[in-house]
């Protein structure tokens, strides 16, 4: 999928949650949702600098496999 279809389609399905915080109906309480998007993008303009640890690589996830492409004996067929 390129590229920009992606950032469409993001925009898209992220624009659409800004309705959820706009008054639409009588007695739903908005400022919540209001303050809750604050606060989220808050977290995420704060939290984006935060790294996440690689995974462990373990010395035999780079050996390469003496059994790769022989024929199994054990196979199901």
């Amino acid at each position: 999928m390129p590229k920009p279809a992606v950032t469409l389609l993001v925009c898209f399905m992220y624009g659409a949650l800004v309705w959820g915080v706009l008054p639409i109906e009588r007695g739903v309480s908005w400022e919540t949702h209001l303050a809750a998007a604050l606060i989220g993008i808050g977290l995420a303009i704060v939290l984006r600098r935060l790294d996440i640890p690689p995974r462990t690589r373990y010395t035999w996830e780079d050996e390469k496999d003496q059994y790769e492409g022989e024929q199994s004996s054990y196979s199901d067929t």
